[in-house]
Order: C-alpha cells, then sequence, then structure tokens
C-alpha cells in the first residue's frame, strides 16, 4: 500500500522543534516556580495561634511592543494591563469615591478604565486566551489562520482588536496590518500581535 503522507520539509520540521522547545521550556519554569512558591509557603507556615508571616512578591514587567511581537510579549502586555487595572481600581476609582463619602474637595481626575482591553483578553468564554484553548483542543486542522478567523468574527466590532479584515469591513485602509496578524490597542499603544507559533503548541502539556 502506498503511503500517501504529506512530507514536511526541514525548514518546517525545524521550526516545529523551535516552537517545542519553547513550550517545554516555559512550562518547566512555569512548574519550577510553582513548586517554589509552596517550598516558600511551608517554610513560613505557622501555627494558627500564632502571628501570622506573609512575604509578597510583585514582578513588574515593562510593556512590550517589539516589531515581532509573539505569545511572550502577548502574555506580558496582558499581566501590564492587569497591573493597570489594579492602580486605576485602588488609586484612582476607589480613592476618588472615598472622597465623595467624605465630602471632601478635590479637582476629579479622569482616567481611562481598561476593562475592556482586559475583558478582551480574559473573558472565559469569550476572551482571545479562550479562544486560543479552544482552537488548540479541537479536532482537525488547527493553525493560524483558524484561530485568526474565529478572532476576527468574534471581535469584528471591538474598539480594541484590529486586524486586515475588520479593518477592511469598517472601510479603513490600513497597510501597517500584515495579513497574518491581529493588533490590540493597549493602554499603553497599539500592539500588532504577529502569527507567530502554531496555536497547538502552546499550552497542551498535561496538568499533572
Amino acid at each position: 500500500m502506498e503511503d500517501t503522507t504529506p512530507l514536511l520539509d526541514a525548514e518546517a520540521v525545524a521550526d516545529l522543534g523551535y516552537y517545542g522547545r519553547d513550550a517545554l521550556a516555559k512550562n518547566i519554569y512555569s512548574r519550577l516556580f510553582d513548586w517554589l512558591v509552596t517550598r516558600i509557603n511551608t517554610s513560613i507556615q505557622v501555627k494558627s495561634d500564632e502571628k501570622r508571616k506573609v512575604m509578597g512578591v510583585l514582578d513588574i514587567y515593562g510593556f512590550e511592543i517589539f516589531q515581532d511581537n509573539g505569545f511572550e510579549q502577548f502574555i506580558i502586555n496582558y499581566c501590564n494591563e492587569k497591573l493597570q487595572q489594579i492602580f486605576i481600581l485602588m488609586t484612582l476609582k476607589e480613592e476618588q469615591e472615598e472622597y465623595v463619602r467624605e465630602g471632601i474637595q478635590w479637582t476629579p481626575v479622569e482616567f481611562f478604565d481598561n476593562t475592556i482591553i482586559c475583558n478582551l483578553i480574559e473573558n472565559n468564554t469569550s476572551g482571545i486566551l479562550a479562544m486560543l484553548d479552544e482552537e488548540c483542543l479541537r479536532p482537525g486542522v488547527v493553525n493560524e489562520d483558524t484561530f485568526l478567523t474565529k478572532l476576527n468574527q468574534l471581535f469584528a466590532s471591538h474598539k480594541h482588536y484590529e486586524s486586515r479584515e475588520t479593518q477592511n469591513a469598517r472601510h479603513i485602509m490600513d497597510t501597517s496590518l500584515a495579513p497574518r496578524c491581529f493588533r490590540i490597542r493597549h493602554y499603553a499603544g497599539k500592539v500588532p500581535q504577529g502569527s507567530g507559533p502554531p496555536p497547538s503548541t502552546l499550552g497542551l502539556f498535561p496538568a499533572s
């Protein structure tokens, strides 16, 4: 019987190897970090009748906008959006609400609530990350094109999502957008996300 399995060229095989290597390294780093946190929590654990000890670590990422932005930049910028959201909530929104309750006179500070951007990324049922998980798990051929098509359909009218297709639908000629990428309008600026590694290589390691 003749074998009709399509052959992959050397470059494609090498690219898949690079993606698999990077995914493995990120997974090892994530598990090592979780193990380290568990060991620290165990070492500082005290009895209920003693004064509790708490150690907090805040690692503030720098917002990244490169010529080529991959999945790593996507996650780093998402973390920045969440930090910005916390800052807005605690420093601006809640403080000004307290001024109102206490009748304190002040000059109101206008601010942009970036919740709409955070939801675009993290919504459990219709966010970009949820769509990435769904695309990774579905049967059949999975690639950047099918993932981008799904995002274009879901976020066609979203104010903070842009792609060549959605811009054309709005009758906006935007030559800065490549055909196989999308762009998120973060609070700090617009970040184009290239096709990058295939979704099938992202986050598919078993939980145990």
